[in-house]
């Protein structure tokens, strides 16, 4: 049987558009919350990539340019240790960044209704 352009209309209002705004919340705290958590792991990591943090921290005690003497070990360690101590601090920064974006990702739709509701009720009351 065949049906009408309007209920056609009427059934996929309802049934996309309305089930879309009412099912955004359950996606945006379950699957984009994965993506997002995802996305945060991933950016720490590739600040570890991008600064070389881990490297490094690898090569630490290892000669510069395969000097033996010990003043050349000890000016070696402190060059490394100074490019690790700043390294891990933009890399503390980079995650730092990170995580507060994926609060604000946490909080953002609560504060976006919070903030409508405040609004609709300032410009009923005035």
């Amino acid at each position: 049987m065949a049906q009408s352009n309007a209920g056609l209309a009427i059934k996929y209002f309802f049934g996309d558009f309305v089930g879309g705004v009412v099912l955004f919340p359950v996606w945006w705290y379950t699957r984009g919350l994965m993506q997002a958590g995802r996305w945060a792991v991933g950016a720490f990591s590739s600040a570890n990539r991008t600064l070389g943090w881990s490297i490094w921290a690898k090569n630490l005690f290892v000669p510069m340019y395969g000097e033996t003497e010990w003043s050349g070990r000890i000016i070696s360690f402190g060059v490394r240790f100074t490019m690790l101590i700043v390294r891990g601090v933009g890399v503390l920064v980079w995650g730092v960044g990170a995580l507060a974006l994926f609060v604000f990702y946490l909080i953002a739709p609560p504060l976006a209704v919070i903030g409508i509701l405040y609004n609709a009720v300032g410009s009923i009351a005035s």
